[in-house]
């Protein structure tokens, strides 16, 4: 028998269903690996993409360089926001190091815009928390036609939980 058993409240394992669920199918939760495998693989398709461009564009005559240089150029004006091929097999080779930073950097300052609320218990037991204790929730995804922006740090309705020691936790939210 594993030791690592979890129970989830039915009411909680439900607001977790994929809200796009085909008729006639169960619906299911999306679970991805604390090893970053679902980042790895749709990583390694662009990589894959990539290294067939590459492999193209070494074997092509310069003509076809030079056309193949003008179809594939970018409008950036700032090329340092590009990656190369290397960033790419870093993210595939190790997802969550190369990602973590940049989610963090980029969803902090919508973070620190949202109202929010520290919520303190001084029961011996805390708040209940699971492997994954970073809750994002909207209500609006479960809407017959989700609005734009449904379950986005966008969203009017979106809440997000997450813990701060056993004690406290911290909720944003952009509805009042």
């Amino acid at each position: 028998m594993s030791k690592h058993k979890h129970y989830m409240p039915v009411s909680h394992l439900e607001a977790g269903c994929d809200p796009k669920t085909p008729l006639g199918q169960t619906p299911y939760v999306w679970r991805l690996s604390k090893d970053g495998e679902h980042q790895s693989s749709e990583w390694k398709r662009i990589l894959e993409m990539a290294e067939k461009v590459q492999a193209a564009f070494e074997n092509a005559t310069p003509e076809k360089r030079k056309q193949m240089t003008t179809a594939l150029s970018t409008p950036l004006a700032d090329k340092s926001k590009s990656m190369s091929i290397d960033d790419v097999r870093e993210l595939v080779d190790h997802p969550i190091q190369s990602l973590l930073s940049a989610n963090v950097t980029g969803i902090a300052p919508w973070l620190f815009k949202m109202p929010f609320l520290i919520l303190e218990t001084t029961d011996s037991t805390g708040f209940i928390t699971s492997d994954n204790p970073c809750v994002w929730f909207d209500p609006a995804l479960y809407q017959k036609e989700s609005p734009f922006g449904a379950g986005g740090l966008i969203s009017p309705t979106l809440e997000i939980t997450l813990p701060l020691s056993p004690n406290q936790r911290i909720s944003f939210g952009n509805s009042s």
